[in-house]
């Protein structure tokens, strides 16, 4: 679901915790490093949107974005 995105390079920790008789959680994604603050806010909305139509009882969620980077620590473009 997370990853199905688009511009989601990859997802890595996912959690989630009863809160009462809710779920909240908080997924880690990783984008394009050059992309902007604003797209990356954009796509982490997208994922927010799909988790919590997606899952059941999930009331809130916090998405980490992190960049995606080369081995030379540069920002890698998605094909």
């Amino acid at each position: 679901m997370t990853a199905s995105v688009l511009g989601v390079r990859a997802v890595g920790r996912v959690r989630a915790r009863w809160a009462g008789h809710r779920l909240e959680g908080d997924v880690t994604i990783t984008v394009d490093g050059t992309v902007s603050v604003e797209d990356g806010h954009r796509i982490a909305r997208r994922v927010n949107d799909e988790l919590r139509h997606g899952v059941r009882h999930l009331d809130h969620v916090v998405v980490h974005v992190h960049p995606a980077y080369s081995h030379d620590h540069q920002p890698v473009a998605t094909p």
